[in-house]
C-alpha cells in the first residue's frame, strides 16, 4: 500500500460518518483505482452506493467483495439483502444460501433464505429452514418470528401460538408476538384470552392502527358489532387508508342495520383497493339487505370472475338469484356449494326453500329424507319458516326452531329480564313491530284492526324494520297509527331503546321468522311484555315471546305443548281482516284472462312454495273428472310455471288446461276472483291471506286441515264464515267434495250465496268486533301481568 493510501480510507470514514456520501463514493474510487484487491473498500463503497440509493452499482461493488473473498458469510449475507431488495429472488436465495452453507449457525442468513421461500410460495421450504435455523439457534427471535408467521399462514394456529409464546418469554416488549398470540388464540376460538390480550395492548398503544384493527376483526367475532365499529373508526383516523378497516367497518355496520354506511364504508375499502374479491362480495351483501339484488349479482359476478370456486361467494349469488324468482339459476349453484364445502351451514336451507318456490318436487323428496337429520344434528342452519313447507310436526318445529336459535349472532349473551312492572292503567301502550308495512299481506289484514282501536283505551305505534312504501293502502296503514317510527337502518339494541323511550307497554311481533324478520328485538326485551301474532304460525322456540294469539282452531288444547309461548285464543277467529278492502268493480270477462267462458274454473292464488305433489296430482285427477275445466294459478316465477305445465304433462293433462294469472293491484286481483268457481286450497300449508282475499271477494274455499297451525288456518276462517262444509281431513275427502262441487251447480251456488251473506255477519269480516276481542286479549295478558 502506498504511503497516502491511509489518508484517502481515512478520509472516506470521515465522509460517510458526516454523511457526505458522494465524497465517500469519489474518495474510494481514487483509493480503489490502483488497489483493486482491497476487500475492505470495496464492501465500504458497496454500502455508500446503496446509501446514495444506486443499489445497481452497490450489488457491482458486493460482486468484486465477494469474488476477492468468497468465503467471507457475511458478504454473502450482505449482498443478499440487496438483492432482496431488488426483487432478484433467485439470487437473494442464492445468497443467503451460500452464507449459511459457509457458517452452518446463522440464523439471520436463514431467516433471510426462509423469507425469499416464502415470496416463491415454497412455504414447505421455508418451514423447514425456520425449523432447521431454530435447532442451531432455538431462541433466535427472527426465526421464531417467521416461524410463527408462517405457521399462522398454513392455519396451523396452535402450533403458532407455541412459537409466538416462546417469542413472547424471550422478548416481552415484542408487539408482533404478542399481536401473535392473541390472533391465535383468536383462530383458536379461546376469544376471551385474546381479546384480553388486545385490550391491554391497545391501552398501552392506543395510537397503534394495527391493534385497533385486529381488535375490531376480534369484536366482530364476537358479535360486539358496536364495540368493532368504534376500534375501525379509530384505527381509519390513525391511518386512513387501510382497505382492510373500512371494509370490516362495513361488515360490523351492516350486523347494525346501518346499511347506507355499511355501503359507504364497502365503497371506499374498493377505492382503496378495487381487486379485492372478499371487498365485492361484502358490498353485495349490503346490497342485498338493501334490497338490490340485481346490484349485488353485478358484484358478485365480478368477485367470482377472480375466485370461481369460492363457495361463499357462490352461495351468496345463489341467495341473491333466489331473492330475484330465478331458482333455476339458484338450484344448481347450491348443489356446488355442497359439492366444494359439504358443511356450508346455509347451502341446505337455502336449497330447500328454492325448492319449494320452484315447485321442484323431485328435490324436495330428497330434502325431506334428509331434512330430519340435518335439523336434529344442528350444523346446518334450516330456517324455521322453510321448514313450515316442508310439513314437518310441531314436535320436529319446535325443537329446529331451538336448535336455530342455538346459532343466531343477533341474540345478546344473556337474556335481559323484565325491569318494568306491569301495573294496571286506563291506557295502554301497543307496538306493532313488521318489516311489512308496505304492499304486503300484513298491511291488507292489519289495517281495520289499527283504524278501530279504542283510543281512550289504547295508544297504537306502528314500529317499521322494512321499506318505505307509497301504495294508497300502506299509507292508509301508516296514517292510523297514533305515531309511526321507520327504524329501518338502527341495530335491534337502538330499537329496543327506543321502544322502551316509547313506554310501550305490549309489543306484538307480526314477523316470527319471515323475511326481514328482526327477533332480536325482542331477545333485548324491548318492552314488558311481548307477544307473537299474525304473521308466522307456528311457535318461536324462545322465551322472547311471552304470548300467542291464536284460536281453538289453529292451535288446539293438545298442541300447545309444542309452543313456548303462553297462548291466548281468540273466540272467532285468530286472523285479523279488513272490511273496508276495496274490490276493482270494473267489468271483466274470462277471456280478458285468457280462461275458457264455459267451462268450471278451479282455481287457487297461494304462492308456489306451498304447492306439493300429492295435493297437485289431486288437482290433476279433478280436471280429468271435470271436462272441460281449468286449473287458475297464481303466476309467482318462471321456473315454478314450467316445472307444474311439465307435471301436468306427466299426469296426462295438457298444458292449455293450467293458465296463470299475472300479478296486478290488489283491488284487481279480489275483483278477478268472481271469475272463478271454486278455490283450492294447499296442505300442509293452507291459504291464509290468500284464503281471507278468496272469501272477502266471495269465492268458495275447499280447504284441507293439516297438522300444524300453518295448516289449519283455512279451517279456522271457514268456520269464521260458518261453511264447515268446505273443510275436508284428507285428502281423499278433498278429491270427493271438490269433484262433488264441480258437478253440482246448485250445491256450490248455494255455498256462495251463504258466504256472501256471512260477509255481512259478525264473523270473519266484523273488523270492529274483532277489535274488540283483540284488545279484551291485551287487557286479559296485561292484568295478568300486573302487581
Amino acid at each position: 500500500m502506498s504511503e497516502n493510501a491511509a489518508p484517502i480510507l481515512a478520509d472516506a470514514q470521515a465522509a460517510v460518518t458526516r454523511g457526505d456520501f458522494a465524497e465517500a463514493e469519489r474518495l474510494l474510487h481514487e483509493h480503489l483505482s490502483d488497489r483493486q484487491a482491497d476487500l475492505g473498500a470495496w464492501v465500504l463503497l458497496g454500502n455508500v452506493q446503496v446509501k446514495r440509493g444506486d443499489t445497481h452499482a452497490g450489488l457491482a461493488s458486493y460482486d468484486h467483495a465477494v469474488a476477492l473473498d468468497p468465503a467471507d458469510a457475511r458478504l454473502w449475507y450482505q449482498r443478499g439483502i440487496l438483492l432482496h431488495s431488488l426483487r432478484q429472488w433467485d439470487a437473494a436465495l442464492e445468497s443467503y444460501g451460500r452464507a449459511a452453507q459457509i457458517v452452518p449457525k446463522f440464523p439471520r442468513a436463514l431467516a433471510g433464505k426462509a423469507s425469499i421461500l416464502l415470496v416463491l410460495g415454497r412455504l414447505a421450504e421455508a418451514l423447514d429452514t425456520y425449523q432447521h435455523g431454530l435447532a442451531l439457534s432455538p431462541s433466535h427471535p427472527g426465526l421464531l418470528l417467521g416461524e410463527a408467521l408462517l405457521l399462522a399462514r398454513l392455519e396451523r394456529f396452535a402450533e403458532a401460538l407455541i412459537s409466538f409464546e416462546k417469542l413472547s418469554q424471550i422478548d416481552p416488549g415484542n408487539r408482533d408476538a404478542r399481536n401473535g398470540v392473541a390472533i391465535s388464540l383468536q383462530k383458536l376460538g379461546r376469544l376471551g384470552e385474546a381479546l384480553s390480550i388486545f385490550d391491554e395492548m391497545v391501552a398501552q398503544n392506543p395510537d397503534m392502527a394495527y391493534l385497533q384493527y385486529n381488535r375490531g376483526t376480534l369484536l366482530n367475532d364476537l358479535h360486539d358489532y358496536a364495540g368493532a365499529l368504534d376500534c375501525f373508526d379509530k384505527a381509519i383516523a390513525i391511518q386512513p387508508d387501510i382497505a382492510e378497516a373500512h371494509n370490516n367497518r362495513g361488515h360490523a355496520l351492516r350486523k347494525l342495520h346501518h346499511l347506507p354506511e355499511a355501503l359507504a364504508a364497502h365503497d371506499r375499502a374498493l377505492s382503496l383497493n378495487p381487486n379485492d374479491s372478499h371487498f365485492l362480495h361484502n358490498r353485495s351483501l349490503v346490497l342485498l339487505e338493501m334490497g338490490a339484488a340485481e346490484q349485488a349479482l353485478t358484484d358478485l359476478e365480478t368477485a367470482l370472475s377472480r375466485a370461481s370456486e369460492n363457495p361463499e361467494f357462490l352461495y351468496t349469488k345463489a341467495t341473491a338469484l333466489e331473492v330475484l324468482s330465478r331458482f333455476s339459476g339458484a338450484l344448481p349453484i347450491y348443489d356446488r356449494v355442497l359439492e366444494l364445502d359439504p358443511k356450508h351451514p346455509y347451502a341446505f336451507g337455502g336449497m330447500a326453500n328454492a325448492a319449494l318456490c320452484a315447485c321442484d318436487w323431485r328435490r324436495q323428496e330428497a330434502i325431506s329424507q334428509d331434512l330430519a337429520t340435518r335439523t336434529r344434528t344442528g350444523r346446518d342452519v334450516i330456517p324455521p319458516f322453510t321448514l313450515l313447507g316442508y310439513g314437518v310436526s310441531e314436535a320436529e318445529q319446535l325443537a329446529a326452531t331451538k336448535r336455530y336459535l342455538e346459532g343466531r349472532q343477533d341474540r345478546p349473551a344473556t337474556i335481559p329480564a323484565r325491569t318494568v312492572k306491569c301495573t294496571e292503567k286506563p291506557r295502554l301502550r301497543l307496538g306493532y313491530v313488521s318489516a311489512d308495512y308496505h304492499e304486503h299481506a300484513t298491511t291488507y289484514l292489519l289495517t281495520g284492526l289499527i283504524e278501530n282501536h279504542d283510543r281512550n283505551k289504547f295508544d297504537v305505534h306502528g314500529i317499521s324494520t322494512g321499506p318505505k312504501a307509497r301504495s294508497k293502502e300502506a299509507e292508509r296503514l301508516r296514517a292510523a297509527f297514533d305515531a309511526f317510527h321507520d327504524v329501518r337502518f338502527q341495530s335491534d339494541d337502538e330499537i329496543a331503546g327506543l321502544i322502551r323511550s316509547f313506554e310501550i307497554d305490549i309489543l306484538i311481533d307480526l314477523k316470527g321468522y319471515t323475511q326481514d324478520a328482526r327477533p332480536g328485538i325482542f331477545a333485548c326485551r324491548a318492552a314488558p311484555v311481548q307477544i307473537a301474532w299474525l304473521g308466522y304460525p307456528a311457535t318461536a322456540g324462545s322465551v322472547d315471546l311471552d304470548y300467542l294469539i291464536a284460536d281453538r282452531f289453529v292451535l288446539p288444547a293438545a298442541s300447545e305443548e309444542y309452543y313456548t309461548e303462553k297462548i291466548i285464543r281468540l273466540p272467532t277467529c285468530y286472523q285479523a281482516n279488513d272490511n273496508k278492502r276495496e274490490i276493482a268493480t270494473e267489468p271483466i270477462s274470462r277471456t280478458d284472462f285468457g280462461l275458457p267462458e264455459n267451462a268450471f274454473v278451479f282455481c287457487c292464488f297461494n304462492n308456489s312454495r306451498k304447492i306439493t305433489r300429492p295435493v297437485f296430482e289431486v288437482w290433476m285427477r279433478l280436471l280429468t273428472a271435470v271436462e272441460g275445466s281449468v286449473l287458475w294459478l297464481l303466476d309467482d316465477n318462471k321456473t315454478a310455471r314450467d316445472n307444474l305445465v311439465s307435471a301436468a304433462e306427466d299426469n296426462g293433462v295438457r298444458p292449455d288446461r293450467l293458465s296463470f294469472a299475472p300479478c296486478v293491484p290488489v283491488a284487481s286481483h279480489l275483483g278477478r276472483h268472481r271469475l272463478a268457481d271454486l278455490f283450492l286450497d294447499t296442505v300442509p300449508y293452507n291459504a291464509h291471506t290468500g284464503a281471507a282475499d278468496a272469501l272477502w271477494a266471495g269465492l268458495p274455499l275447499l280447504t284441507c286441515t293439516g297438522h300444524t297451525f300453518a295448516g289449519r288456518v283455512a279451517t279456522s276462517l271457514l268456520h269464521a264464515v260458518d261453511l264447515p262444509e268446505l273443510i275436508t281431513t284428507n285428502l281423499a275427502e278433498y278429491e270427493s267434495r271438490a269433484l262433488e262441487l264441480a258437478k253440482n251447480r246448485g250445491l256450490l251456488e248455494t255455498l256462495r250465496n251463504r258466504l256472501r251473506e256471512a260477509r255481512k255477519g259478525p264473523g270473519l269480516f266484523d273488523t270492529r268486533r274483532f277489535t274488540s276481542e283483540m284488545e279484551a286479549a291485551y287487557r286479559e295478558i296485561w292484568q295478568a301481568h300486573s302487581s
